[in-house]
């Protein structure tokens, strides 16, 4: 898409099978919008960056963005009415665990037996590497995701904050109402 067609669009859909849209600009009540070959004639007014519904949704709807459940609504929206807290809570999906099972042949490695790396030996005889992951969410509604990946971590995965997951000390304020958190491999 050329970047002229881009900075005409008013709306994004992040995700096909996405019941909300985002305003890429402010939008009026009244005003008429096209996604996808729809139109949609706006409710209430959307502040840029802001949400809005593509369906009529009824208290209990699952909101889905980014092609996952975000939320749920709280009470009736209206097809093209902003999304907000007073319509809206947060829900995700359930985590997990992975179900199916992966078999891999490990490479013969013997030519480099006698090589060293930066690592570490675990007690059942492996080596592992440090990794860190820092997840940031970009958007506020994202917060239960991430404590919940946090939550699988430590419980699903036996990953403890005294095994490697921890809140960065010197923001711990910060971290834990934006839900900053930096993770360390086993």
């Amino acid at each position: 898409m050329s970047e002229l067609k881009l900075l005409q669009r008013k709306v994004l859909k992040i995700g096909p099978a996405d019941n909300v849209a985002v305003a890429l600009m402010r939008l009026e009540a009244g005003d008429q919008v096209v996604l996808d070959g729809q139109s949609y004639k706006i409710q209430s007014r959307v502040p840029a960056k802001h949400k809005f519904a593509l369906q009529d949704f009824n208290a209990g709807d699952r909101i889905v963005m980014y092609e996952v459940l975000v939320g749920q609504a709280t009470t009736a929206i209206r097809r093209g009415e902003v999304l907000s807290v007073f319509n809206t809570k947060h829900q995700s999906a359930e985590f997990h665990a992975k179900s199916v099972s992966q078999t891999w042949n490990a490479p013969d490695v013997s030519r480099w037996s006698a090589r060293t790396f930066l690592g570490y030996h675990r007690a059942d005889g492996q080596v592992g590497t440090r990794n860190y992951w820092l997840v940031i969410p970009l958007v506020f509604c994202e917060n239960r995701n991430i404590r919940a990946l946090q939550e699988a971590f430590e419980k699903e995965l036996g990953i403890s904050p005294a095994r490697g997951i921890s809140l960065m000390s010197s923001a711990s304020r910060f971290c834990q109402s934006s839900s900053l958190m930096l993770l360390g491999s086993m």
